[in-house]
């Protein structure tokens, strides 16, 4: 068989942060993280039946019984994700209070 596989891929990434200090209170902070990734995957396959023959004579010497064949495959991933905090850091006198709530 002869032809070819070509793959191509193309992925991304995207993120963005943003923080906002609680002026009411001082030390809080709420957060949000949000992030979209994604790929795309194009695979080509072309499989193309070919017959041999003898050099000198000319004659074939093998006969393909293999159809010829194109395969494509297209996939796509895409993940979105956000997530929230709230933290808290403050100093009193020489002792320091830092805690952090997570969410998704």
């Amino acid at each position: 068989m002869s032809g070819y596989n070509n793959t191509k891929r193309f992925q991304y990434q995207t993120q963005i942060d943003i923080n906002y200090d609680i002026p009411v209170v001082k030390g809080l902070a709420l957060g949000v993280t949000a992030a979209y990734d994604g790929q795309i995957n194009d695979d080509r396959r072309l499989y193309k039946n070919f017959i041999l023959y003898d050099y000198i004579t000319d004659i074939p010497k093998t006969t393909s019984v293999a159809p010829t064949t194109f395969n494509n495959s297209i996939s796509n991933y895409i993940r979105k994700e956000i997530q929230t905090k709230l933290s808290y850091r403050r100093s009193f006198n020489q002792h320091n209070i830092s805690s952090t709530l997570f969410t998704r």
